[in-house]
């Protein structure tokens, strides 16, 4: 730990232990893993303090990390966390076991939104997501999109105006804010925690419906590196969900997650 410039509280609760640096997720954030927890470090943006505030409400409501050591200094927030029991949902064995994998989504989704919806929760309504994304629509590369999203929304401020135009009626839950796979531990197929909680918050569930079938997909296709999976289909989620797709709500998802 000598090489790491870290506040004194920090550095005086982790010691000299030896950690490996997480590589997986596409998060903007330090990840340092220990044998008995781990360390995140981040910018103090908004996501960063909501997920410690988060972690901590649902301390023995959900099984999320305990948040065991935390301190904000030049202008960095730092979390020393407790480790997840299980292993990420993308594990080999999971994507190899398609059935296996859904139920866990579906248990996943179920968890959260069995979670009562109390005051101080960020709330995450289509009309602060739309706002949000006003503010960063000069930071999206439009270029790197789909060619077929293209044609049909030749800018970014063009599919944003179709989204406020179209939006469809909420129903509000407990919603993660980034259900994919890696976020999502299992243990013997079942749920043993949830991760990366920055944006967990009040939404509709077809927020986190549409980044789980989205997750699975492109982990299922091969998207990032693996081998491709044949036979996945996305009905089987709704099927084990008990759900009819509203197939209208959740293209606008997906739609509105292409603005990150």
């Amino acid at each position: 730990m000598t090489d790491l410039k870290l506040p004194e509280k920090i550095r005086a609760y982790l010691g000299e232990r030896g950690f490996e640096t997480d590589e997986v997720g596409r998060s903007a954030s330090t990840v340092l893993m220990f044998d008995d927890c781990v360390l995140k470090i981040s910018g103090t943006a908004p996501d960063s303090v909501n997920e410690w505030r988060v972690m901590e409400y649902l301390a023995g409501k959900l099984p999320v990390p305990e948040v065991l050591c935390r301190e904000s200094a030049d202008g960095r927030e730092y979390v020393i966390m407790s480790r997840l029991d299980g292993e990420m949902s993308c594990a080999e064995r999971y994507l190899d076991d398609v059935p296996t994998l859904v139920k866990g989504l579906v248990e996943g989704l179920k968890m959260l939104w069995s979670v009562p919806l109390p005051e101080g929760l960020t709330d995450f309504s289509l009309e602060n997501e739309l706002d949000d994304a006003e503010k960063r629509l000069d930071s999206i590369d439009w270029t790197e999109k789909p060619d077929e999203l293209k044609a049909e929304f030749p800018a970014a401020g063009d599919l944003l105006h179709w989204l406020r135009a179209n939006k469809p009626e909420e129903d509000r839950v407990l919603s993660h804010g980034d259900y994919c796979l890696p976020n999502l531990f299992l243990e013997n197929g079942r749920v043993s925690g949830f991760l990366d909680l920055g944006h967990c918050g009040i939404a509709d569930r077809y927020r986190d419906i549409s980044l789980g079938l989205k997750s699975l997909k492109n982990n299922l296709g091969g998207v990032f590196g693996g081998p491709v999976r044949e036979g996945y289909d996305p009905a089987l989620l709704f099927d084990t969900l008990g759900m009819t797709p509203d197939d209208e709500k959740l293209r606008y998802y997906l739609l509105l997650d292409e603005l990150w």
